[in-house]
């Protein structure tokens, strides 16, 4: 038992790192070029998949998120990441 609950919050405290980061990076692109369909499903993704872990990168991550869906959808609908 001990064992699950220290993975959970291994892996949580991982995917914060790597979220904030990976957040950072695509913000960056999204200024740059906002025409990527890819980077914008992988940005919502990151927001969607931080509220299922309780971490907020954005105060509103739902909403972001959705956002960003449907931006990449209105790009690219037949892309692998929307």
């Amino acid at each position: 038992m001990r064992e699950g609950i220290y993975g959970y919050y291994t892996y949580q405290r991982s995917f914060l790192f790597q979220c904030h980061k990976c957040c950072c990076s695509f913000g960056k692109s999204d200024k740059a070029g906002p025409d990527s369909a890819e980077a914008l499903a992988m940005l919502a993704g990151l927001y969607l998949n931080g509220i299922l872990l309780a971490i907020n990168t954005v105060g509103m991550p739902f909403e972001a998120g959705f956002r960003y869906s449907v931006e990449a959808l209105k790009i690219d609908t037949f892309s692998q990441h929307t």
